[in-house]
């Protein structure tokens, strides 16, 4: 397995046939098309290389050079959407863990984690039962320092230790080392995984914290690690029900509508430490913009994730509301309606970042972000 901080001598040339995993390959950020070009240069014919590349979106690599673009898209396999378990398999791994077979097969989608996290904790909602797993590890925390240090952890770790003393958080180390157990945490505040936790965790914390705060931590993540701040925000408005909210839609509760202006609060801060990253994510809308005018609809998919996971960027709204007519023509010409239906009402959506009420995180006022 390949991760983010690994470092692929210039020179390295493989022994034998190679195959390399590189899971949750978002969080290399720009630097995930250079290392594929790396790789695809180093494979020979004898001893070639193949590189599985998984995430929970297309990870889409990118490079400055047209040519190593042309010739990663030349070297690359067609996607694969990995299914969900068949029925009889998630009905055994909720009988092995103490579930509802019938309860955990109508609620989990086939996701074995869903399964496996509803069974344990006898919900008959995914959602619940990863609310009921965050709420448990925020309550773990305990003190406000070691909550201020979970929610840093969970936005942008993994990260030196230094930046919790950088911004003056007075924590506990043995406190801390109770939430990550088995992992070190003498030098180094790991990363909150499963994402899905991590995600949980990060709405709660920053809704509840306070702002000045949950800015602070936001500044010194989005300085540290960058490309994971502004991967977790993107996966938030991707998959989180609080985008909706946040987007105009009318939120369940009090509690969800906190959630959903702090999705909101948590993107406007950390823009200003993200501008290399918007700016590429530009280019590249740019780019796919171009590559829609011939029926690629690998660019039309990828176009339409970029325009969805940064609502509030004009710029490449633009760029999904300009492909919008050789979409309606690529993929009536294909018959895929299905498809075309799925793409096509994000370019008309409202979205209301500027202007969605929000309620301070402790429940002081109301304003406009």
């Amino acid at each position: 397995m390949l991760t983010r901080d690994a470092i692929i001598p210039k020179d390295w040339k493989p022994r034998r046939p190679t195959l390399i995993l590189i899971d949750e390959a978002g969080r290399f950020g720009a630097k995930l098309g250079p290392v594929l070009n790396h790789l695809r240069r180093a494979a020979t014919p004898g001893h070639p290389i193949r590189v599985l590349v998984v995430d929970q979106i297309h990870p889409n690599p990118d490079s400055d050079d047209a040519k190593d673009r042309a010739a990663l898209k030349k070297a690359a396999f067609p996607d694969l959407a990995l299914g969900g378990l068949a029925p009889q398999h998630v009905c055994a791994l909720a009988e092995a863990e103490g579930g509802d077979p019938a309860v955990v097969l109508a609620g989990c989608d086939g996701r074995p984690r869903a399964a496996v996290l509803m069974a344990r904790r006898r919900t008959v909602r995914y959602e619940q039962a990863l609310a009921d797993w965050g709420k448990e590890r925020i309550a773990a925390a305990g003190e406000p320092a070691v909550k201020q240090a979970l929610l840093l952890a969970a936005l942008a770790g993994p990260l030196p230790m230094a930046v919790c003393e950088a911004i003056a958080i007075p924590f506990d180390l043995s406190r801390i080392a109770t939430l990550f157990a088995g992992i070190r945490v003498q030098k180094t505040l790991p990363a909150v995984l499963p994402e899905d936790l991590a995600h949980e965790i990060v709405l709660r914390l920053a809704a509840s914290l306070g702002e000045t705060t949950v800015a602070k931590i936001i500044k010194a993540g989005t300085e540290a690690n960058p490309d994971a701040v502004d991967r977790l925000i993107g996966l938030l408005w991707l998959t989180r029900p609080e985008s909706a909210w946040a987007r105009g839609m009318t939120a369940p509760n009090e509690d969800a509508e906190l959630r959903a202006a702090a999705l909101t609060t948590l993107t406007a801060v950390a823009e200003p430490g993200l501008t290399a990253q918007i700016e590429a994510a530009r280019t590249r809308a740019r780019r796919l913009v171009d590559e829609t005018e011939a029926p690629d609809f690998a660019a039309l998919a990828a176009l339409a994730i970029e325009a969805e996971r940064r609502p509030g960027d004009r710029e490449i709204r633009l760029c999904e509301a300009q492909a919008t007519v050789n979409a309606i023509a690529h993929y009536s010409t294909a018959q895929q309606v299905k498809d075309l239906e799925r793409w096509g009402p994000a370019p008309y959506r409202r979205y209301t970042r500027f202007s969605v009420r929000s309620r301070h995180p402790a429940g002081r006022g109301q304003g406009r972000l």
